[in-house]
């Protein structure tokens, strides 16, 4: 977010820091993910590139979801590599996502298809109803 001060001209930055888990050997646990709604479901996406559905495994615990997972290194060299630049992660990932409304656990469903993970999340009927709460009235 940017947020400019007219008084004296400069201009301010604010950042959102992210701060992965490290695990044993210092390879990223983190993976990039979108949550949104619909008026019935839940979303999560997940870029997962070069993971095969095989090496991914999803499941809930009380109001989360878990993706977690392994990402294999893919060099395809039998000789010892020199690495000039490494900006992509590789080994276990894991992801919690706090989902803390009523959903139905056990339509949730998962599609992977080109490096992207999608899983849709059906909400419960009650999650769905708009109630509208009756106003008491009191002495006036």
């Amino acid at each position: 977010m940017i947020r400019r001060d007219e008084s004296v001209n400069k201009i301010y930055y604010t950042y959102m820091e992210i701060y992965p888990e490290k695990n044993v050997l210092g390879e990223t646990s983190f993976i990039m993910i979108d949550v949104y709604e619909t008026s019935e479901y839940f979303f999560v996406e997940a870029e997962l590139p070069g993971v095969t559905a095989d090496d991914i495994k999803i499941y809930t615990t009380g109001d989360n979801v878990v993706i977690e997972g392994t990402k294999r290194e893919q060099i395809e060299y039998s000789g010892r590599v020199n690495f000039l630049c490494m900006e992509r992660s590789f080994g276990p990932f894991r992801r919690i996502v706090n989902i803390s409304s009523a959903v139905d656990k056990k339509r949730i469903k998962a599609i992977y298809s080109r490096g992207v993970l999608v899983i849709q999340i059906p909400k419960s009927k009650e999650e769905r109803e708009k109630l509208r709460i009756e106003i008491e009235r009191g002495d006036d």
